[in-house]
């Protein structure tokens, strides 16, 4: 199957060059939507409107469009209950929109070793929650990780992925699979797992890891038109 990776949008239209006249990739989001950078000249407006049209491209294509959530996603998803918000003036507007649409969008995808998620997950993190994720009915070999994940996000949003490391300004010794910062990643990203996330900037797309694990940083759009392409 080939996938093709979007990383984080904040308002962007880019998307729409990568998906255009492609009848057959399984195409995955990274998240954060919204939010623009006031430097890019991008209108909250504006990006309200490329939301609900990457809603729209969902329900369209249910089953070749993923859409993951991300920390700018989770605070008007699960607001007012997730703890750090980013000031936008159209706060209710977007937490009727995501809240409305919560089924369309889930916090991981999995394929076999290959873990699709916002910012990464630690080693750390992991052994933090692992006794959530296991009384959840994660199995030994973490086949079913992405699984548990998305069914815990239902009813312990909060407590799994509202947690931020001291890397962003938070309390946490490890950020959530959410806030991860890059540099609890570069060397304890999770054992067993090609992971692929967004979150941390990069002016290139970047893998660091080996054959075993690795994490590939994808969060560059905001800078070039490249994304992510997979054969899995």
């Amino acid at each position: 199957m080939i996938i093709k990776v979007i990383g984080d949008l904040h308002g962007r239209n880019k998307w729409k060059k990568i998906v255009k006249n492609d009848k057959s990739s399984h195409f995955i989001f990274l998240g954060d939507y919204v939010d623009p950078y006031k430097s890019e000249r991008i209108t909250e407006d504006d990006s309200i409107d490329n939301l609900l049209e990457i809603i729209d491209f969902k329900l369209e294509n249910p089953n070749r469009v993923t859409l993951l959530i991300g920390n700018h996603d989770a605070q008007y998803m699960f607001h007012p209950n997730f703890g750090r918000t980013h000031g936008s003036f159209n706060m209710q507007e977007l937490a009727d929109i995501f809240q409305f649409n919560r089924p369309l969008f889930q916090f991981a995808y999995q394929k076999d070793n290959y873990l699709f998620i916002h910012a990464g997950i630690s080693n750390g993190w992991y052994n933090d929650y692992k006794n959530i994720l296991k009384n959840a009915g994660l199995k030994d070999d973490l086949s079913n990780l992405g699984d548990t994940l998305n069914t815990l996000g239902k009813t312990k949003a909060s407590v799994l992925f509202d947690v931020v490391s001291y890397y962003r300004g938070g309390l946490s010794d490890h950020g959530s699979p959410i806030w991860a910062d890059e540099r609890e990643l570069f060397y304890e990203h999770l054992k067993g797992f090609h992971q692929i996330s967004g979150h941390n900037k990069v002016r290139d797309i970047e893998t660091f890891g080996d054959d075993n694990s690795s994490i590939t940083f994808c969060d560059c759009l905001w800078c070039s038109d490249d994304f992510l392409t997979l054969d899995i």
